[in-house]
């Protein structure tokens, strides 16, 4: 067997009831950081005392890491008094650590080592996380929905486990940032609406936004003309929902594109021109990148895969999910607005993983009704049973509609307010409401507001 560049024969491999391990990896790696104690930190970055097999590894590395991070030394003295005071009665000797020290010739190779173990550990993993999966496929009291969810579950911790931290110099950055800024490509994916892609530069990858709303005001159909202008544009979209069925959704999309009101298209009765149109509109959207997930009582677990598979199989560019409420929590014993919380760390890291932008629609609290009626725009107070909504978001959109509490005040005019805008300004835009259609459309010009002076910039990290 080939021995690498750094002297280090791998042993072989074990058999296929042996779990995967190196000895040889993990003595040199623990004799590197006896030799310069200052290669814990570029281990740690990787590695943690249970990723190696043996016990007595595991308790060096463990006194070793203490000792470094208290600032003292970790020379194999040291660290066999601090194993002495932790683990009375151990097995480890003396000699044994001066013998790890005495296997390298120096420690600059900790790092390569620490590779071999951490693969070693991650097979491991893996194993022990398949043979529950099976165990488990087994137990015939197990609901089938319940094993799916569990099995993503272990194995979405397992990538979680995986992920390692990455320290790069802002030198080898900037020409990176340079080449986007130079060729427009900080701006995100746009919305279909100008005066808000002024304010927001587009979605962008990464970020959480979520769009508030109290139910009928219309986020569901602003989100799909969201989805009907960035799949107009060439750029996939994933659409979750989970209030609606797939078919129903179909629907408002075949309404706003053929400008035809739901209620109308469904009461029969059309014209020729009418079907004309409809028929149309689908041939239109038959075109178009939209995918449409229907999940019935998702776990947060069960929307991260949903948003995995989006995606993996069809490369979308932004997922939007309607809406937050709905997500059925892992612990139901969880008080209600940890439930929230806790699905809003996770789409929220969820959209920094898949690199894309996640809009999430949410209902809105009811204190809004008990203003006055001069005073029910949204405030970031309003998002519903969770302040970790406001926080987790990069930016967070309201939509208000006057006409909804006062049907003579200001018809057919909708507010689209950027209340919170992590990385620019904050602004109100102003739309037209098509309540047949469900349609949010650009004013005409002399109605447009300028949004530049509605816009105040976001002091909020």
């Amino acid at each position: 067997m080939k021995p690498s560049k750094n002297g280090h024969k791998p042993e072989p491999s074990p058999s296929p009831l042996e779990p995967p391990k190196d000895k040889k990896a993990e003595l040199a790696l623990l004799g590197s950081i006896l030799l310069e104690s200052e290669q814990i930190d570029e281990v740690a970055l990787v590695l943690g005392p249970d990723d190696f097999y043996w016990q007595d590894h595991q308790w060096i590395y463990a006194a070793a890491l203490d000792l470094h991070q208290a600032g003292k030394a970790a020379d194999p003295v040291v660290v066999f008094d601090a194993l002495n005071a932790r683990h009375p009665g151990h097995r480890i000797k003396a000699e044994d650590l001066v013998a790890a020290m005495e296997s390298v010739p120096h420690g600059g190779h900790a790092r390569f080592y620490a590779d071999i173990v951490r693969d070693k550990s991650m097979r491991r993993v893996l194993i022990a996380t398949g043979t529950d999966v099976v165990r488990d496929g087994y137990d015939p009291t197990f609901d089938v929905d319940d094993l799916a969810g569990m099995a993503s579950d272990r194995m979405l911790s397992v990538l979680e486990r995986s992920t390692r931290s990455e320290q790069t110099s802002i030198r080898d950055l900037l020409i990176d940032a340079l080449y986007e800024i130079g060729n427009g490509k900080t701006l995100g994916l746009l919305s279909g609406y100008p005066d808000l892609d002024k304010i927001t530069n587009g979605f962008q990858a990464g970020n959480m936004i979520v769009v508030g709303a109290r139910p009928g005001m219309g986020k569901t159909s602003w989100a799909g003309s969201i989805a009907l202008s960035i799949a107009g544009r060439g750029q996939p979209v994933g659409f979750i929902t989970l209030e609606q069925s797939k078919l129903e959704l179909a629907e408002r999309f075949l309404s706003a594109q053929s400008e035809l009101g739901m209620h109308h298209m469904r009461g029969g009765g059309l014209t020729e021109r009418e079907h004309e149109r409809i028929a149309e509109a689908a041939s239109s959207l038959d075109r178009l990148p939209i995918y449409l997930d229907e999940a019935h009582h998702p776990t947060p677990t069960a929307l991260e895969a949903a948003a995995r598979l989006l995606v993996r199989r069809h490369k979308v560019e932004i997922i939007l999910i309607d809406y937050l409420q709905l997500v059925c929590p892992e612990d139901r014993r969880m008080p209600r607005e940890q439930q929230v919380a806790d699905t809003s760390r996770r789409i929220k890291a969820l959209a920094k993983t898949l690199r894309i932008p996640i809009v999430v629609l949410a209902q809105l609290n009811r204190e809004i009704e008990k203003r006055d009626l001069k005073d029910r725009r949204p405030r970031l107070s309003d998002l519903r049973e969770s302040g970790s909504l406001e926080q987790d978001a990069d930016v967070v959109i309201f939509i208000h509609r006057p006409e909804f509490y006062a049907w003579e005040d200001r018809p057919g005019q909708a507010e689209i307010v950027v209340a919170k805008h992590r990385n620019g300004p904050r602004g109100t835009v102003k739309l037209h409401f098509d309540k047949a259609t469900m349609r949010f459309t650009e004013p005409t010009p002399e109605e447009r507001l300028d949004p530049q002076t509605l816009m105040a910039f976001d002091d909020q990290s």
